[in-house]
């Protein structure tokens, strides 16, 4: 079942990023986060545009991932556009939650009208995020070549990008 995340799913959103941070590429952040620190994230999803869904089991009532919509960037110009983000518990990947969070998110998305286009940033191996997009309809914009360095190798980075007006 996919719903808006609440406040007592902040600690599960933690662990689930905290887990990416020290497992995967899929975040380039280096640093856990703090439940204050996802507390303040997750108010930053209490405005509009920008919201946050959870994916819950129905047998066990655990949160097995999440997608969010995000501020892009602070400058004003960019207030129509979103970042989008899927991560995924570790033991719950390859089960279709992403596509099904990415398919419940992108809905939102494309009937608000505060909301433009998505844009979404991919580590550049990152096979499966990348299908995702792809087969979400994001189109591939370009590559940043070894901006990040993390697991004592370099990462690039591609831009995907979804324009949702209609």
């Amino acid at each position: 079942m996919i719903r808006k995340a609440s406040r007592g799913d902040i600690p599960k959103l933690c662990d689930i990023y905290n887990d990416a941070i020290l497992h995967t590429t899929a975040t380039f952040d280096m640093e856990m986060k703090t439940m204050e620190n996802r507390r303040e994230w997750f108010e930053e999803h209490e405005k509009d545009p920008y919201v946050i869904l959870v994916d819950v089991d129905a047998t066990t009532c655990d949160v097995t991932g999440y997608a969010s919509l995000s501020q892009y960037r602070e400058r004003k110009a960019f207030d129509q556009t979103v970042e989008i983000s899927v991560y995924i518990a570790e033991q719950y990947r390859g089960c279709g939650i992403g596509d099904a969070l990415m398919r419940e998110i992108l809905s939102l998305a494309k009937t608000n009208p505060k909301i433009h286009t998505v844009i979404s940033l991919i580590e550049g191996s990152n096979e499966t995020s990348i299908h995702l997009h792809e087969k979400h309809g994001f189109t591939y914009c370009g590559q940043i070549k070894q901006v990040g360095y993390k697991f004592d190798k370099w990462l690039d980075l591609n831009t995907y990008q979804l324009h949702v007006y209609e």
